[in-house]
């Protein structure tokens, strides 16, 4: 295996810098969302429906029990003076805070999902400009066993450059989806908590 890395010339480097940096924010990601929980609807519901009754039943206590994203939004809402669209703000704000922590450092397996790619590519026509020039140098092109040898050398760049991009992807758009479903929980229970809170302030 170290003998094929080798032969894959210096761009294998670079290569393998950035799969040990993509599995490096891989992990650090899916810890940080194994830690982000949903809470379940019932939860929700019930946080809703006392807010409804105008319940004195320490509501800020019962929002502020889970430190969740959906309990952050809906805390911001509960805690913001003003009307129904100072509301949807607030829970706008305290959603993006949430998600631009998820985000993070996300980007960077969709670059070098991207690069290493054109790393490989990079490699492999090094490589070729290299097996051409010996050819031409030697100028005798009956032996093929010059070009074949040359040839799949140059190609494992490509190869390595493939072998890296393809999981770094497949991860990426795995993350992206688990935010995209905290994002969509998050929107969907801030609005089933704004309207409850709506239904309160028109009862009184």
């Amino acid at each position: 295996m170290w003998e094929l890395f080798e032969k894959g010339g210096f761009i294998m480097y670079p290569i393998l810098a950035s799969s040990i940096l993509a599995l490096a924010v891989i992990v650090e990601r899916m810890i940080i969302l194994a830690k982000t929980k949903i809470p379940k609807e019932d939860e929700i519901q019930e946080i809703c429906r006392r807010v409804k009754e105008d319940s004195d039943c320490k509501i800020s206590e019962l929002i502020e029990e889970k430190d969740t994203p959906v309990h952050r939004v809906i805390n911001s809402v509960w805690r913001t003076d003003g009307d129904e669209h100072a509301r949807e703000k607030s829970a706008g704000i305290a959603g993006d805070l949430v998600l631009r922590n998820l985000n993070k450092r996300l980007q960077w397996l969709a670059i070098l999902g991207s690069l290493v790619p054109l790393m490989g590519l990079l490699g492999t026509v090094i490589g070729m400009i290299k097996v051409f020039s010996n050819v031409a140098k030697a100028g005798d092109v009956s032996d093929i066993s010059m070009l074949a040898g040359g040839i799949w050398e140059a190609l494992l760049t490509t190869a390595a450059g493939m072998s890296v991009a393809i999981p770094i992807l497949l991860v990426y758009h795995w993350l992206s989806g688990k935010v995209d479903n905290i994002a969509f929980e998050m929107a969907h229970y801030g609005e089933e908590f704004i309207a409850a809170v709506r239904e309160r302030d028109n009862r009184r």
